[in-house]
C-alpha cells in the first residue's frame, strides 16, 4: 500500500523474469513477459524432491531447493550496488549474497530464529557473509546470537518504524463494511500459516460458541494453510462467526473497528501489528510466545497461555468485561507511541556510517 507514495526519484526494479518464475505459479504467465520453461521444469522437479529429503520441515526443503536449484538457474541480479538489504531470513537473505553484487549487505531478523525452521548449518555461511544485521527485538536479537555467537559484533537492535499520524489517518480512510454489526469483534492479521496459530484460535473460537458467547473473529490474510484453516472453520460449524478478510491495501480502519486484536502466534519476533493495535488503543490477547514480553507488559492487554483453552479464556475474560477493554484503551490512549527517529539509524546502518556492533 505504500508504493503509490515512493518518490518518482526512486528506480523501483522489476522482477527478473527467473527470479518471478521460481516463485510465482509456473502455470500462469506475468503479463506481457517472456516464459523461461526450463526454469518452470526446474523448479517442478526439485521442489518435490528437496520435500522428501527434507522429510517434512518445509524451510529446509526451501533450502536444499536454493542450494540445489535455484543457486545455479536463476540469474544474477543486473547493476551493482552501494548496499543491497535482505529484509528477511531464508531465500531473500539467500539472494542478497549469492545473486546480488553490492559493497555492503545487510540481514534483518523479524523473528524467533530457533523456531523458523531453517538448518543454522546451512544460514551460517550466509550470515558470515553480511556486514550487518537488524534484529526488530532485544529478545530476537539475543536468541539469533546464541546461534550465531560469531554475528554479536554486527548485529544491531533497531525497532519496527511506526509513524502514528500517518497510521491514525489511514484509519480513517473508511469504515468496514464487514465488520458492521451489533457484536464484539475480534480481529487478527497475519499470514495464514501454523506461527501464527490461527488453528488454536479457531479451537478456542469453538469453545466460545458452545459457552453461548456471541461474537465474530475476522482474519486478514493469505498464506499456506488458508484451505486448511477455512476447512477448520466449516468443521466446527463456525460459518457465521469467522469471517476471512483475505489480504487488505489498507488494514487500520479494520483495526479501529475491531473491539479486541488477538495475536495467537507460536512465535514472533515483533509484531507490527500489536504496535499498530497499541497506536489505535485496541486492547490486545497474546499468547506468551518467547518474545512477546518486548511489547506487551500486562497494561496494553493479556498475555496468556499458548494452547487454544489460554486463548479461548482470555477473550471470554475480555469479552464479558467491557470495563476491562476500556482500562486498556485508555492506557494506551495516554501513552506517547511512534519512533520515526529510527529512520536516521536505519539509514546509517546501510550507509555504514553507523557502527553495527551492538551489545547483544
Amino acid at each position: 500500500m505504500f508504493l503509490p507514495e515512493v518518490p518518482s526519484w526512486v528506480n523501483v526494479l522489476d522482477t527478473p523474469p527467473g527470479l518471478y518464475e521460481a516463485y510465482n505459479s509456473p502455470f500462469k504467465d506475468r503479463k506481457g513477459k517472456h516464459r523461461r520453461w526450463l526454469m518452470v521444469l526446474r523448479r517442478l522437479f526439485w521442489t518435490p524432491v528437496c520435500r522428501i529429503l527434507a522429510k517434512g520441515n518445509i524451510n529446509l526443503s526451501r533450502q536444499l531447493r536454493w542450494k540445489y536449484c535455484y543457486k545455479k538457474a536463476i540469474p544474477s541480479l543486473t547493476g551493482t550496488y552501494d548496499s543491497a538489504v535482505a529484509y528477511i531470513d531464508g531465500e531473500v537473505l539467500y539472494y542478497i549474497i549469492d545473486k546480488v553484487n553490492a559493497k555492503r549487505k545487510i540481514g534483518r531478523i523479524c523473528n524467533d530464529y530457533t523456531e523458523s525452521g531453517w538448518d543454522p548449518v546451512f544460514d551460517k555461511s550466509y550470515y558470515a557473509s553480511l556486514d550487518g544485521i537488524i534484529s526488530v527485538s532485544e529478545s530476537s536479537a539475543i536468541i539469533f546470537c546464541e546461534v550465531f555467537p560469531f554475528m554479536r559484533e554486527k548485529c544491531r537492535v533497531i525497532h519496527n518504524l511506526i509513524s502514528p499520524s500517518d497510521l491514525r489517518k489511514r484509519a480513517e480512510e473508511f469504515v468496514p463494511d464487514e465488520m458492521k454489526n451489533d457484536v464484539p469483534s475480534i480481529l487478527s492479521i497475519g499470514r495464514l500459516s501454523r506461527q501464527k496459530g490461527y488453528d488454536m484460535a479457531l479451537e478456542a473460537m469453538s469453545f466460545l460458541k458452545k459457552k453461548g458467547i456471541e461474537f465474530r473473529y475476522y482474519i486478514m490474510g493469505t498464506g499456506e494453510d488458508e484451505k486448511s484453516l477455512k476447512q477448520q472453520r466449516d468443521d466446527l460449524n463456525l460459518d457465521e462467526e469467522v469471517i476471512f478478510l483475505g489480504r487488505k491495501m489498507n488494514p487500520y480502519p479494520y483495526i479501529k473497528a475491531a473491539d479486541i486484536i488477538l495475536q495467537s502466534s507460536r512465535w514472533e519476533g515483533k509484531s507490527n501489528v500489536l504496535d499498530e493495535a497499541k497506536v489505535l488503543c485496541k486492547p490486545i490477547i497474546a499468547t506468551a510466545y518467547p518474545t512477546v514480553g518486548d511489547q506487551i507488559h500486562g497494561e496494553e492487554g493479556l498475555i496468556v497461555d499458548l494452547s487454544s483453552q489460554g486463548i479461548a479464556g482470555g477473550l471470554e475474560e475480555m469479552l464479558n468485561q467491557s470495563d476491562l477493554r476500556e482500562k486498556y484503551a485508555k492506557y494506551l490512549s495516554s501513552c506517547q507511541l511512534g519512533n520515526c527517529e529510527l529512520l536516521y539509524e536505519y539509514i546509517h546502518i546501510i550507509d555504514g556510517s553507523l557502527s553495527s556492533s551492538g551489545s547483544v
